[in-house]
């Protein structure tokens, strides 16, 4: 058996270690100097089997010419243990993992945070905590967007009396922060839903499109 290096999966986006099922030709792609040593590089494409979800994906991989037969004979002997090669580079996956969103006109905290909070849910950890994690990114981005109040929920209602947001935009503002609320005073709160989790961090990547991308899109375009 042969298993490549810890790489997320497309499918489940679990970081595992892929169990090669199957290894095409190789080619040449590069000379490196290792250990005072030339080392010829080959190309190879792998089909990889997760071994979380068990779905497969094509794998492009970058290892030297003399470990490539110790790969093969590892597919075709299930007691062999291919020694560690001393050059391994991942290239490709295919299909890729889709990003997690994220753009440049977010505040820094913000756009940190929320990546967090987005591959925490990819990783199914607990629903409380990632709607806990929402209520203080959604708290962060109203600052920065000027909402005043002692409150949360005054500095939302603020935003709306300012036109930066809308009826319905507030409405779910005040939804999460209610569901926030709950997950923040009891971090064991149950009755959040991993399905209820991925509804509220996608209000929440609405939110930030609408009050921070658009308006930077829009700004970008007027300037050209």
């Amino acid at each position: 058996m042969y298993t490549l290096p810890p790489t997320e999966c497309p499918f489940c986006y679990a970081k595992v270690n892929f169990t090669v099922t199957a290894v095409d030709s190789y080619k040449r792609v590069k000379e490196v100097t290792i250990q005072g040593k030339q080392i010829h590089i080959v190309e190879v494409d792998t089909l990889g089997k997760c071994p979380n979800c068990s779905n497969s994906c094509l794998i492009k991989i970058e290892i030297p010419e003399n470990h490539y037969s110790e790969m093969r004979e590892a597919l075709q002997n299930f007691q062999y243990q291919p020694s560690r090669p001393i050059y391994f580079k991942i290239c490709k996956v295919y299909p890729e993992p889709e990003p997690v969103y994220s753009h440049s006109s977010l505040p820094d905290k913000v756009r940190e945070v929320f990546e967090d909070l987005q591959e925490m849910l990819r990783e199914k950890k607990a629903p409380s905590l990632i709607v806990g994690g929402c209520r203080a990114v959604l708290e962060s981005a109203i600052k920065s967007l000027g909402g005043v109040g002692d409150r949360l929920i005054d500095k939302i209602d603020d935003l709306l009396r300012k036109g930066i947001i809308t009826k319905p935009v507030a409405d779910w503002a005040h939804h999460v922060r209610m569901e926030g609320n709950e997950s923040l005073h009891d971090l064991l709160y149950t009755d959040i839903t991993p399905e209820e989790a991925e509804e509220i961090v996608e209000f929440v990547k609405l939110f930030l499109i609408y009050t921070f991308e658009l308006p930077a899109r829009i700004k970008e375009k007027r300037r050209s």
